[in-house]
């Protein structure tokens, strides 16, 4: 495989919140922030009994506040979001299934093709099912045909899909979601930085992804004061590039 074959397009990405836990009231940095302080006046329960209320209270939004910022972001993790992303580059999806925290919905690669109407795709995509199917029929002569076509698409489409649009429906908790847009900036920042990334064409390529998506994620997903990773990690699927040289210009690209 070679990147030629991979489909660099671009993509008109959507992201929408399809819905959220319901105690919230509405999804914003306060109502976030007054449900986590209710959550962590649980752990000083004078007895066993507990009322919730979705009314803003500066008591409790103070208390989240001061939770969050100590570094305790167990109490966030209650509020969930599910977003529908459209016209997403898989690898962002493939991205947000590395963090481990999910529920996830997607366009199959196994079950169904990929777009066609882009005549660069269908190519390659031919081209590799070929190859699979042929490879297939050699390694394993005795397996139903039909089986050998499935397994050819879906691989085919593996093969050339990394940055093919997809839509999936993704479920993750409010801390995970302010860390993935704060590690998808870092990275962005690690790209560009980089010689050996920075022209380099899959690298550009995955870096204007990022962009995008955290442009578009940030429109609708509440970006909460001090909920950012204190463990020093970053994105787990797509490989940190060692001895990388930060430079302060490049801070703020997105």
């Amino acid at each position: 495989l070679k990147i030629k074959d991979i489909y660099l397009g671009g993509t008109s990405m959507k992201i929408n919140v399809l819905g959220y836990s319901n105690f919230l009231g509405e999804l914003n940095e306060d109502s976030i922030l007054n449900s986590a302080g209710q959550f962590g006046r649980v752990c000083y329960l004078p007895g066993t009994e507990f009322s919730f209320n979705k009314e803003l209270n500066e008591k409790d939004i103070n208390r989240g506040k001061m939770i969050i910022e100590s570094g305790h972001h167990s109490i966030t993790e209650h509020i969930w979001v599910t977003l529908q992303l459209e016209d997403c580059p898989k690898i962002i999806t493939t991205y947000l299934y590395a963090m481990g925290f999910y529920a996830a919905s997607e366009k199959s690669a196994r079950y169904t093709h990929m777009s066609m109407d882009n005549i660069y795709i269908q190519e390659k995509f031919d081209k590799w099912e070929a190859k699979f199917m042929t490879l297939i029929e050699k390694e394993y002569p005795d397996m139903d045909k039909k089986m050998m076509k499935k397994l050819a698409i879906e691989n085919a489409a593996y093969f050339i899909s990394v940055f093919n649009p997809t839509t999936a429906i993704i479920s993750m908790p409010i801390n995970m979601l302010n860390y993935v847009y704060e590690w998808s900036e870092d990275y962005v920042v690690q790209i560009i930085s980089n010689e050996d990334t920075r022209h380099d064409r899959f690298f550009s390529r995955l870096s204007d992804a990022l962009c995008k998506f955290s442009a578009e994620f940030k429109k609708v997903v509440p970006m909460v004061d001090g909920l950012f990773d204190k463990r020093s990690r970053d994105m787990r699927y797509i490989k940190k590039m060692s001895n990388e040289k930060f430079d302060d210009k490049y801070t703020g690209k997105c």
